[in-house]
């Protein structure tokens, strides 16, 4: 972007950078699952923050083209990463199930 459609960015520095605004996003995103547990609309609380990070930028700018904004990919993202891990399968590798 030009200095045309953001005038005193200069000043801002990162705050105002994808990093910044992720995180405060995840916070948002944090706020309102506490609020949902609270009211007892959502079965326990999880903690968001470092589920995701700046690795995941260019996914989540990519991915924000189709919707129109980024919160989309990203609490796709956060529900993928949140979700407990699938059973392992306790049968031995190399053998078959009857």
């Amino acid at each position: 972007m030009t200095d045309l459609l953001w005038p005193g960015d200069e000043r801002a520095g990162d705050l105002l950078g994808d990093a910044h605004v992720l995180a405060a996003t995840v916070q948002i995103e944090q706020a309102w699952l506490d609020a949902l547990v609270d009211a007892g609309l959502a079965p326990k609380a999880l903690d968001l923050v470092g589920l995701v990070g700046p690795d995941d930028l260019p996914e989540l700018a990519a991915g924000a083209e189709d919707g129109g904004t980024p919160v989309i990919g990203l609490v796709a993202l956060l529900r993928r990463r949140a979700a407990p891990p699938a059973p392992r399968s306790r049968t031995p590798p190399g053998s078959t199930r009857v």
